[in-house]
């Protein structure tokens, strides 16, 4: 298995079997769903489950394709959800600020359909990491080498608000909680700029900064074909064993960085 997929689920039919039945005693899961690409235990209902199994297949296309993953996933994607926050703080020990996590095996969440927290988007956020310990070598690790943690936290928060219309998800949306945040901070001069941001480790990296790491993914795929030709070929680099992101970034975009800082700006404030 590779380093994201530490995930216990059997990939044989008949071995799968009886570990869903053992899992779910042992941790007193009510019932599970499993769709094409992801298996959810969980105590929300039956229905709501499996429309959100639905929605992370779906999902998972978009990954694929903009991840550029073309192997076949043989192995489900673990999710465990709650049936409501309060479940999910008792038994997961978290706080009411948290609306679910990724671990490095599974994604753990619970059924909130119109909070802040909503199930949606913790998903979509979550699932992208989990994809991306799919593909790359060690995500916890990028966390923690400058530059690694605006590209893993902003493809996240670009994916994060897709919305299904008609039956398809649709991706690239501007992110209204994080744009808000970004473009206020950019009006009044009190944003992170690019020289420091693409430098970051995840110990300075705060709620602020999301808001970052999404424009700045957002910036570099949809300001220009130029950009997103080199915003897809750095990339590429995460796939390789100890990537060094601050030495990639430099490589694909050979540019004076406070003038693409500059133009970010323009860009940001402009939509």
């Amino acid at each position: 298995a590779k380093a994201g997929m530490k995930n216990p689920v059997p990939l044989d039919k008949n071995a799968r079997k009886k570990w869903i039945e053992d899992y779910k005693k042992r941790l007193g899961w009510q019932h599970h769903v499993e769709s094409k690409y992801y298996l959810f235990m969980s105590n929300a209902p039956q229905d709501r489950t499996a429309y959100y199994a639905k929605l992370m297949d779906m999902m998972c296309k978009n990954y694929c394709k903009i991840f550029g993953y073309k192997e076949e996933i043989k192995q489900p994607f673990l999710v465990h959800m709650y049936a409501n926050q309060q479940e999910f703080m008792r038994k997961d020990r978290k706080g009411p600020g948290v609306g679910g996590y990724y671990d490095g095996t599974k994604i753990v969440c619970f059924l909130a359909e119109r909070a802040k927290l909503s199930t949606q988007v913790v998903l979509f956020h979550e699932g992208t990491h989990q994809f991306q310990g799919l593909i790359w070598p060690n995500m916890l690790a990028l966390t923690r080498v400058p530059g690694g943690i605006w590209m893993v936290e902003g493809l996240a928060t670009y994916f994060e608000c897709a919305e299904p219309v008609k039956g398809k998800l649709v991706t690239g949306q501007i992110n209204k909680l994080r744009f808000g945040t970004l473009k206020q901070a950019m009006a009044t001069n009190r944003y992170t700029r690019i020289p420091q941001l693409i430098r970051m480790t995840q110990r300075g990296y705060t709620a602020f900064h999301y808001a970052h790491g999404w424009g700045l993914c957002y910036y570099l795929i949809h300001a220009s074909k130029k950009h997103m030709k080199r915003f897809k070929a750095y990339f590429k680099e995460f796939k390789k064993e100890g990537v060094d992101p601050v030495a990639a970034f430099a490589e694909h975009f050979p540019v004076d960085e406070d003038k693409l800082d500059e133009d970010w700006k323009r860009y940001i404030t402009s939509l």
